[in-house]
Parts: structure tokens; C-alpha cells; sequence
């Protein structure tokens, strides 16, 4: 016979553990990155959607990205959501304002 303080034990084991995994496939952000992008031979800045828990989250898809006008009207491949694909190049260069 299963009693009572078992089942509210597992429950307390349970319910944390649900939550997070809602928490893991559901939560959403957008991380913006600039960096050089091979394809257009320039400097991009894109939006990126990202799930996950912050810092552990994966890239879903890009929001936007501004070589495209209107940005939101990405029509690449999207290969720059992997990290691999735009760290092949160095970074760009700051650029800073003179005043």
C-alpha cells in the first residue's frame, strides 16, 4: 500500500524537476551580435532567438539581421547561427567616435 508521505515525496522530487525542463524548452531570448559576415563582404549586426536557460541556451532561428531591408526579412541560408561559422574570421575592428 503506498502512503501517503511517499506520494508527497515524490511529488516534491517531481514538480521542481518539471518545471524546469518547461522552463528549458520554452524560455526565449533574443542575443544580438555583430561580426563580419563572409557572405555579404561586411560587418552585420543580426538578432538571433535563442531557447533555453540563459547561457545554456541554443540558437532557434534569426529575428533579424541588418544586410536585409526590411531587417526582419532574412532570406539567407542563416548559417550564421553557428558559433563555428562566425568565429572563422577575426572580429572587426571597434569603431569609436571622434568627437
Amino acid at each position: 500500500m503506498i502512503r501517503v508521505t511517499q506520494v508527497l515525496g515524490w511529488a516534491m522530487l517531481a514538480i521542481p524537476l518539471a518545471l524546469i525542463m518547461f522552463v528549458v524548452l520554452f524560455a526565449r531570448m533574443t542575443r544580438r551580435r555583430r561580426f563580419w559576415c563572409a557572405k555579404t563582404q561586411r560587418e552585420v549586426e543580426v538578432q538571433f532567438e535563442e531557447r533555453g536557460l540563459p547561457g545554456l541556451g541554443w540558437t532557434e532561428g534569426v529575428k533579424a539581421c541588418s544586410v536585409f531591408d526590411p531587417a526582419s526579412a532574412v532570406s539567407c541560408h542563416r548559417a550564421c547561427r553557428e558559433s563555428r561559422f562566425r568565429r572563422q574570421w577575426p572580429p572587426a575592428l571597434p569603431v569609436g567616435r571622434l568627437d
